[in-house]
């Protein structure tokens, strides 16, 4: 009679084990299916549906990360960081070997200026795989914006060891030599940097944190006259000259570096030193004297005519100003800033439509220009889309702004008063 009772329950415990087995199997299919369905939602634009369906997979298997980190990802794409890094922090919880979700978690704490977590996610990343090579430059990256300048060389150093067409890295690698009083080496990763894109170096320049760095800069132009002095013929110590002092606002004496540089090497490099300081300066009259001048080195030079074009602009001259845009566009249709001038024209001529087409291309290919979202806010205006206007001038205030002069634009009148955008025009003033 006992052995039967144990056969017994020896039966119903492996039935219970094949039940179980059985619900497991059936629980893991349909929160696969639900991902794929949500994923399948998220690319046909549907992100409300995603949404729905990936808390689905959660409430079917809550021990499960990737729907978390799904989510986290709809909300960075999204930009709304804070929930996003809730649901990558509970993603995370669930399996803390996953080097995707540590990403993503990445971006928005750099987006939010959380450094510290930023080296401590790269530095895990790398504990997981020491060969994750982006993960040494968003590590040194965060090292620069707190002004751990070694700790940023070494991860740049191994970086560029493998990769080399990064012009921003050069860069950083560059001010870190500078600060570390490694002036040679600052000078050569400079001009790799300029090489690479000789038209943004004080977009770059800007998009370096500043914040904290004045008596730094002010260090660093010392530093550079110190070696002006014993090489007064490297016309790169001019162009970092005169960036520095844009930073600092002191205009005068970047015109004065710029035509010191053009009288050793008149130039169109030198010419755009010039440009570039009165165009800081809003002194635009001279600006365009300074680009015709710049165009009869190169009449076809696309970043010349775009430039030209901005300063037109700036003077209410919008049908010159198309014609030089839009030879610049045919020459060359990889330029982000050249669909931003040409959308700024078109709104301004009327042409609404097409201005938003532009626009959204020049977005396309830079999203990380908040003058983009700004030029994108008056179109809206334009539409009378306050819901998207407000959200693109919001997207603008987490992105780097070069020229807050766009909110000068009449157009912003409608909603001068408004929280949204004086919170922005407050901010860049």
């Amino acid at each position: 009679m006992i052995f039967i009772i144990i056969v017994i329950l020896i039966f119903v415990a492996f039935v219970v084990i094949l039940n179980r087995a059985g619900n497991k199997k059936e629980i893991i299919r349909k929160y696969n299916m639900y991902i794929l369905k949500g994923t399948e939602y998220l690319g046909s634009g549907n992100v409300e549906k995603a949404f729905e369906l990936y808390d689905k997979a959660i409430d079917i298997y809550p021990e499960h990360f990737y729907a978390h980190n799904l989510k986290g990802q709809l909300y960075y794409n999204n930009r709304d960081f804070t929930l996003a890094l809730d649901e990558l922090d509970k993603a995370i919880e669930l399996c803390d070997s996953d080097v995707d979700t540590y990403y993503f978690r990445i971006l928005c704490n750099f987006t939010l200026k959380n450094y510290n977590n930023v080296i401590n996610d790269c530095t895990k990343i790398l504990e997981l795989n020491y060969l994750n090579i982006d993960a040494y430059y968003l590590r040194g990256k965060s090292y620069f914006e707190i002004d751990d300048f070694e700790n940023a060389l070494s991860d740049m150093n191994t970086y560029l060891n493998s990769v080399n067409n990064n012009e921003f890295a050069y860069y950083i690698r560059a001010m870190c030599f500078f600060y570390t009083n490694k002036y040679n080496l600052a000078v050569n990763d400079m001009e790799k940097f300029i090489d690479f894109n000789p038209s943004n170096i004080s977009y770059y320049m800007r998009n370096s944190s500043t914040d904290g760095k004045v008596n730094l800069i002010k260090d660093t132009l010392n530093l550079l006259y110190d070696y002006i002095k014993i090489h007064p013929n490297e016309i790169l110590l001019y162009i970092m000259a005169v960036n520095n002092h844009i930073l600092l606002k002191e205009y005068d004496k970047a015109i004065s570096i710029a035509e010191k540089a053009i009288a050793i090497n008149d130039n169109i490099k030198t010419n755009s030193l010039l440009w570039e300081s009165y165009v800081e300066s809003f002194d635009f009259n001279s600006a365009l004297i300074v680009s015709n001048k710049i165009l009869s080195f190169d009449s076809n030079n696309n970043v010349t005519l775009n430039n030209r074009a901005f300063v037109l602009i700036r003077l209410n001259k919008y049908e010159e100003a198309l014609e030089d845009i839009t030879k610049s566009i045919e020459i060359n249709n990889t330029l982000a800033e050249a669909y931003k001038n040409y959308a700024h024209i078109l709104y301004k001529l009327g042409n609404i439509p097409l201005a938003r087409e532009n626009i959204e291309k020049a977005i396309e290919i830079d999203p990380d220009n908040g003058d983009f979202y700004i030029v994108s806010a008056a179109i809206n205006l334009y539409e009378d889309n306050l819901d998207e206007c407000f959200s693109n001038l919001n997207i603008a205030k987490e992105k780097l702004i070069c020229y807050y002069d766009y909110l000068d634009d009449c157009i912003f009148d409608k909603i001068r008063g408004n929280s949204v955008f004086l919170d922005l025009y407050n901010e860049v003033h």
